[in-house]
C-alpha cells in the first residue's frame, strides 16, 4: 500500500503527500466512528496522525541533522504523551461530552474529523517546510507540557497558570517554528500561520473557552475557585490578563 502511494504520488511536493495521508487517516476514523457510534478513537487518531506525518517527513528527506532530530523528537514526545493520556482518560470515563450531540449526525461527525485533519496539517506545516533544516544559533527545543486530570487543580504548574498545558503547547509549536525559520526563504516565513493557528484554536475555540465555561459551571459557586480564578493568570504565568 505504501509503495503504491509513493508510486502514484511521485513528483508531488512532500507536504501534498502528507495532506493526502492526513485526510486519509481521518476518513478511516470517521468511518469507524460512524459505524461504531463511539468517539473513543478521535483524539487517538489525531495523535497517531501527528506521529505518522512526523516520521514520514523525516524519512523522505535524507539530510539529517541534530536540529532536525530534535524537532522530530519533540513532536514524537508531545503526540505520544497526549494521545496516550487522552485515550486512557476516555477509556476510564467512557465518553467525551463534546460528542454527545455530534455523534448523532454523520454530517457533524464528518465535519469534526475534517477539522481534525486541518488542525494536524496546518500545525505541521512549519515542520514540513523545514525538512532540510541545519543547526544554527537559533535552534532550540520548545517546552513539553503536562496535563492535569478532570478536576480542580491549584498546585504545581496550575498555581502559575490556569492552563499551563496549553501554554506549553503554544510554546512547543512557536519554538519549532523559530527553530525551523533559520532555513526559511521569502514566502516560507508565512508558515508562522501554523503556530498562530494553534494559539487561536486554543485561546478562542476548542481549548480554553469550553474548559473555563465548564469550570464556572462545576465550581463557580465555590469561594475557593473564585479566589483561584482571581489570583491566577488565565494562560501566561505571571501575566494576569483576563483573569
Amino acid at each position: 500500500m505504501y509503495n503504491l502511494f509513493i508510486h502514484y504520488t511521485d513528483g508531488l511536493p512532500s507536504y501534498v503527500k502528507l495532506l493526502f495521508i492526513d485526510f486519509g487517516i481521518q476518513c478511516i476514523g470517521f468511518v469507524l466512528t460512524s459505524v461504531l457510534r463511539t468517539e473513543k478513537f478521535y483524539d487517538l487518531f489525531g495523535s497517531v496522525t501527528f506521529l505518522i506525518l512526523a516520521f514520514l517527513n523525516y524519512k523522505w528527506h535524507g539530510l539529517a541533522s541534530p536540529a532536525k532530530g530534535i524537532q522530530t523528537s519533540c513532536i514524537y514526545i508531545w503526540a505520544f504523551r497526549l494521545g496516550l493520556f487522552l485515550f486512557t482518560r476516555i477509556l476510564k470515563t467512557g465518553k467525551d461530552r463534546r460528542f454527545d450531540k455530534i455523534k448523532e449526525s454523520n454530517l457533524h461527525l464528518f465535519i469534526v474529523w475534517s477539522l481534525q485533519g486541518v488542525w494536524v496539517i496546518v500545525t505541521s506545516i512549519a515542520k514540513s517546510y523545514s525538512s532540510t533544516i541545519y543547526q544554527t544559533k537559533r535552534n532550540w527545543m520548545a517546552g513539553i507540557h503536562w496535563m492535569g486530570f478532570d478536576k480542580f487543580i491549584t498546585t504545581g504548574l496550575w498555581s502559575l497558570s490556569r492552563h499551563p498545558n496549553y501554554f506549553g503547547e503554544i510554546l512547543l509549536w512557536f519554538g519549532l517554528y523559530v527553530s525551523a525559520s533559520s532555513v526559511f526563504r521569502s514566502y516560507e516565513y508565512l508558515t508562522v500561520f501554523s503556530p498562530v493557528f494553534v494559539y487561536l484554536l486554543i485561546t478562542q475555540l476548542s481549548g480554553i473557552p469550553p474548559l473555563e465555561k465548564y469550570g464556572q459551571k462545576k465550581w463557580g459557586k465555590q469561594p475557593s475557585y473564585r479566589e483561584y480564578i482571581n489570583r491566577t493568570p488565565l494562560l501566561i504565568p505571571f501575566l494576569c490578563i483576563k483573569c
